[in-house]
């Protein structure tokens, strides 16, 4: 049926709708209510929610009966860095620089072609 400009298409609700499968392939999406708009309509989107770390572990593996629900905690990384990503949004190459501090010199990054894309780890302050 052809779609009048004033007809509004309910967004999806259901995970079936989301993904076109049931989801029962991963028990941690969850569906959450929210209103992206001020007093708008609530709509159902699905989350990751980070199950039990207890979970990772099979006991018959590791040979211990002490990794059980509720007394393995994750790991604080040490490094709490992340990705900076470039993107050459030019028709032009681009040659992509790293600077330390005023005075260093310059260490080459990469060579990035018209529209491609490069990344690096990095760190707040970087």
């Amino acid at each position: 049926r052809a779609q009048e400009e004033n007809d509004q298409v309910a967004p999806p609700q259901t995970c079936y709708e989301w993904t076109g499968s049931a989801c029962s392939w991963e028990p941690n999406l969850q569906s959450m209510q929210v209103s992206f708009a001020k007093n708008g309509p609530t709509e159902t989107f699905y989350a990751y929610v980070d199950p039990d770390v207890s979970t990772y572990y099979n006991n018959e593996t590791t040979g211990s009966s002490s990794i059980q629900q509720g007394n393995a905690h994750p790991a604080k990384p040490r490094f709490t860095g992340m990705f900076g990503k470039f993107i050459n949004l030019s028709s032009e190459p681009i040659r992509v620089w790293y600077q330390a501090n005023k005075g260093a010199e310059l260490s080459y990054t990469a060579d990035i072609e018209p529209f491609g894309s490069s990344g690096t780890a990095t760190y707040v302050g970087h």
